[in-house]
């Protein structure tokens, strides 16, 4: 596929751009080519950002134009004040819009393209946690759970603890009576015999 059929070839990526996972992204997709439904998806969000900005400044230029006439001013100052106002109104609405086309992107099912941003996005969040980045970019929504973290039972934990044996420690039997000291007073005699004998400061006894 060349470049410049693609719709991203055009678009210039600097060095700032580069270390953002978007940035990365257009990289890649620079030599990508759409599909039909992508294509058609792309429109669909610029129309987005268009609208979005131009409602933006007409709805400043507005709130601009009523601030001066509220405040009595001149039509010179008047028209400053409400041409700032749309301009900031511009901005805010593209940016509002920017958020409405990327939202609408990522609910493309099966998108080679947005399975190529969904990977720099996961890449970047690999980078900050200081684990290894992935290399194979999946083509299909179908192998995106290559992404998740591996928890199931095959996993390399879970093959070492089923191969490991298992130890199982016999529990004391506390049910076994414990031997009598034979020494032990059993009877009354023996119990005055015991109180006969005399013993030192260390209960030793004293022939």
């Amino acid at each position: 596929m060349s470049s410049a059929n693609s719709p991203f070839s055009s678009i210039p990526v600097d060095e700032r751009t580069m270390n953002h996972p978007m940035g990365r992204a257009l990289i890649r997709l620079k030599t990508y080519q759409p599909t039909m439904e992508e294509q058609a998806a792309l429109k669909t969000a610029s129309t987005r950002v268009t609208v979005y900005s131009l409602v933006g400044a007409g709805t400043g230029g507005f709130l601009g134009n009523y601030l001066g006439r509220r405040k009595n001013w001149n039509f010179r100052p008047r028209i400053a004040c409400a041409a700032g106002v749309a301009f900031a109104g511009f901005y805010i609405g593209g940016f509002l819009g920017l958020r409405s086309a990327a939202k609408y992107l990522f609910t493309l099912p099966n998108s080679p393209m947005m399975d190529i941003v969904r990977h720099e996005i996961k890449n970047e969040e690999f980078r900050r946690m200081g684990a290894s980045v992935p290399e194979d970019i999946p083509g299909s929504s179908q192998d995106r759970s290559a992404y998740s973290v591996n928890v199931s039972g095959d996993s390399s934990w879970g093959q070492e603890a089923a191969s490991s044996p298992i130890t199982v420690q016999s529990r004391p039997d506390f049910q076994t009576p414990n031997p009598v000291d034979a020494s032990f007073p059993r009877s009354r005699e023996d119990w005055e015999e015991v109180g006969k004998r005399r013993t030192n400061q260390y209960g030793d006894i004293i022939e």
